[in-house]
């Protein structure tokens, strides 16, 4: 988001609040004091609109999700690109924070403004161990295909990773 000011294009893209940076951490008894006692909000978007449950998510900080989900944050919201905490997740492979987050509601198929789910994230990166937690539950496409017409299935071939194919 950019305004122009007095001939001077100014930048108004949020930055990341303490509460993100906490939450990047896993400074737990922090994340709780700015939300419990400072009032933040726990879906405040910071940098490239990501919410401080995003950015626990990105890192694997298991403890940090788990409280943010019980303090009000959204696992269904969206950055700047569409991606959700559970895309977070599945990039990088954290398992148990993906399935707190779906034990939370999350939508198992939201996809991104380029039409990528988690699965595809996780096949992508060859998240074998993933994968497998998302085929199995409930409601999740396998079908799905990103804006270039690819499917997670797609995205493991490329990846020639054999026992994703076969997952």
């Amino acid at each position: 988001i950019k305004s122009v000011k007095q001939g001077k294009v100014e930048n108004k893209m949020p930055k990341d609040t303490d509460l993100h940076k906490c939450a990047y951490k896993g400074d737990k008894r922090n994340v709780k004091r700015l939300i419990e006692t400072e009032r933040m909000n726990p879906d405040e978007p910071g940098s490239n609109g990501r919410t401080p449950l995003q950015r626990a998510c990105s890192a694997g900080k298991d403890e940090v999700v788990d409280y943010l989900l019980n303090h009000g944050a959204d696992p269904n919201k969206a950055d700047m690109s569409g991606r959700t905490a559970l895309h977070y997740c599945a990039i990088s492979g954290f398992k148990s924070s993906a399935e707190m987050l779906l034990n939370h509601g999350t939508e198992v198929n939201a996809t991104t403004k380029s039409g990528a789910t988690a699965l595809h994230f996780a096949s992508e990166s060859t998240q074998l161990a993933f994968v497998e937690m998302l085929l199995s539950r409930p409601g999740v496409d396998r079908n799905l295909k990103d804006r270039d017409g690819k499917t997670a299935l797609d995205f493991a071939k490329e990846s020639k990773n054999k026992p994703l194919i076969k997952a």
